[in-house]
């Protein structure tokens, strides 16, 4: 492999940085040098030059899944003979302290990692609370050895299996520069970043962590519907177009609230700056206010996913309204007849309130700045 970079080339499922989500098993094992959580500029598949290398990954939590960002050091790559063997022993351990066969605790599986460590002379232990993946200390010396030791990965192929295209020797001298880099440089004196997160060191193979069960891509955004009920039904005489409410809430640490009312319904709607939803509900709204229904949007609550959808009645200025939780069992919140200049009309006003008011860019992990949504909404005709 060599250390050229591979620049991300649409369609072909190369990747320089971002989301990562096909089968790890075949490329493995790695150590993965991460932190949990993701804004959506990392989840991002587009990599900027100064963050080449910059992955995220999805580790299985419960029935969720959370992005974990960082940097994958292949153990194939590791130029230290004692520490490669030392790993690759590790390897199988780690795959059974991920499902603990019987008659074995994660405490007898540490040990035996623990054991085997030592047996080559390297200088770390497995972090007790390990849980889903085997994580090591951070000792300054086990630091040093891999950014000696090591390249990472700068670009792969991403399919099932991943396939690892290039890689690069580590470019930082000291763990303390790779943690500046991995924080994009953020100061630790503003309010946001009063400490600066520092990546965990772990050992994980696909096997290991199932970190490759989500598709942010194919989990989000705006959809449509097949079915056409303007085809097929009328509304009944008799049936009043309900009220409509919405509110956006900022909230803190990369999260916000919507809240949409009608009548005896509501549904409440967790936004995360993981899975930015403002542009595509922007469009969502858009399209409301065209015409070109039906149209649905889901929104990814890191894990939940919740279904808005709009559709067409023989009235073209009514609209059937759906709010559908499809976690688990899938669950309609909100199930309404309304009139669509109405529902445009609270929607862009909720949002033009949201971020003239409410908005705090403090609190939203995400480098768009939306400056060009308010005057998108104010331009936007009622329906």
């Amino acid at each position: 492999m060599s250390a050229t970079k591979a620049p991300y080339r649409h369609g072909d499922n190369v990747r320089t940085a971002g989301a990562i989500n096909g089968d790890l098993k075949a490329a493995g094992p790695f150590l993965f040098l991460s932190t949990l959580g993701a804004t959506a500029r990392e989840v991002s598949r587009t990599a900027r030059p100064t963050r080449t290398g910059h992955f995220v990954l999805w580790w299985s939590a419960g029935d969720g899944a959370c992005p974990r960002k960082g940097i994958l050091l292949p153990i194939s790559s590791c130029r230290d003979a004692e520490l490669k063997q030392a790993l690759l022993e590790c390897t199988p351990l780690a795959a059974e302290h991920h499902h603990p066969p019987q008659g074995r605790t994660r405490a007898n599986i540490h040990k035996d990692i623990n054991d085997t460590l030592a047996k080559h002379g390297v200088s770390t232990t497995v972090l007790p609370d390990s849980c889903s993946f085997i994580e090591f200390s951070h000792a300054s010396a086990f630091a040093c050895r891999i950014f000696s030791s090591f390249d990472y990965v700068i670009s792969v192929r991403d399919a099932d299996p991943i396939e690892v295209l290039t890689t690069a020797p580590i470019p930082w001298k000291t763990y303390a520069e790779f943690v500046e880099w991995h924080n994009d440089g953020a100061s630790i004196s503003t309010e946001r970043f009063r400490t600066w997160d520092c990546p965990s060191i772990a050992l994980v193979d696909g096997s290991t962590a199932s970190m490759s069960e989500r598709n942010p891509e194919n989990r989000s955004g705006i959809k449509t519907p097949a079915l056409r009920l303007d085809r097929l039904l009328a509304v009944a005489s008799g049936v009043a177009d309900a009220p409509i409410g919405v509110e956006f809430v900022m909230e803190t640490h990369g999260w916000a609230r919507l809240e949409i009312t009608t009548a005896s319904q509501k549904a409440v709607i967790a936004l995360s700056s993981v899975f930015c939803p403002f542009r595509n509900i922007v469009e969502f709204l858009r399209r409301i206010s065209d015409g070109l229904l039906p149209v649905a949007l889901e929104i990814d609550e890191e894990g939940q996913l919740t279904r808005l959808e709009t559709h067409q009645t023989a009235d073209s200025n009514r609209v059937l309204f759906l709010a559908v939780d499809d976690y688990d069992i899938e669950t309609v919140h909100i199930q309404a007849m309304l009139n669509r200049s109405s529902l445009v009309q609270a929607l862009r006003d909720a949002l033009i309130t949201f971020f003239d008011v409410r908005f705090d860019k403090k609190h939203w992990n995400d480098d768009d700045d939306f400056s060009d949504i308010i005057p998108t909404l104010r331009g936007m005709i009622h329906a």
